[in-house]
């Protein structure tokens, strides 16, 4: 029951509301079965709901990744060697209490090795997963340096206060009529006019 739980947990990761590993059909829960037994009492298939293909992200301009393995292709060994031992607990050579029987040791014994290779599939799996937030965090941190410095470069001319070009505006204006003034004046005045 505890495997499976860690695989159930694992698998149905869900951040923003969508589930890492549901593949395209990231809004329903990747594994469904509620607990062991229901997983051996239902055909594998019917313990599983994820998208055929994992879902694709676009990062960056021209960069796609592929977001989250679909949970089916990681874990469908694990979940296919737990039911097939809870299926010889629940079946006549089961229960796994006491001393263990010949067919029950057998049993173990290739499950374990089948369960040992899975769970590494799925550890290099989470690893995987693990690379490429730290890619998308990547990712994100160039492309709000690229938002700061255009945001920089552009706010000086599309962020401006209208009260201060008003102001600079009417400063300009009086600084013109003035300079104008002035011309107006020199030009009415010759010598002729100063020596009268």
């Amino acid at each position: 029951d505890e495997a499976f739980a860690v695989i159930k947990d694992a698998m149905n990761t869900n951040i923003g509301g969508r589930y890492l590993f549901g593949g395209v059909m990231n809004q329903d829960a990747p594994i469904t079965a509620t607990s062991l037994t229901d997983l051996a009492n239902n055909p594998l298939e019917d313990s599983l709901a994820t998208g055929e293909a994992a879902q694709l992200m676009r990062v960056e301009d021209g960069r796609t990744i592929q977001a989250g393995l679909v949970a089916d292709t990681v874990v469908t060994d694990a979940l296919a060697s737990l039911k097939r031992l809870a299926e010889l607990d629940q079946g006549p050579d089961g229960p796994f209490d006491g001393q263990l029987t010949a067919t029950q040791r057998t049993a173990l014994q290739g499950e374990l090795q089948t369960l040992s290779r899975a769970f590494d599939n799925i550890l290099t799996s989470q690893a995987e997963n693990g690379r490429l937030l730290k890619d998308v965090d990547n990712a994100s941190n160039r492309l709000t340096a690229q938002y700061n410095a255009l945001d920089e470069a552009i706010g000086g001319i599309v962020n401006v206060d209208l009260a201060e070009v008003a102001v600079r505006l009417n400063q300009a204006q009086f600084a013109y009529q003035s300079s104008a003034s002035v011309f107006n004046t020199l030009r009415g005045m010759s010598l002729l006019n100063i020596l009268k």
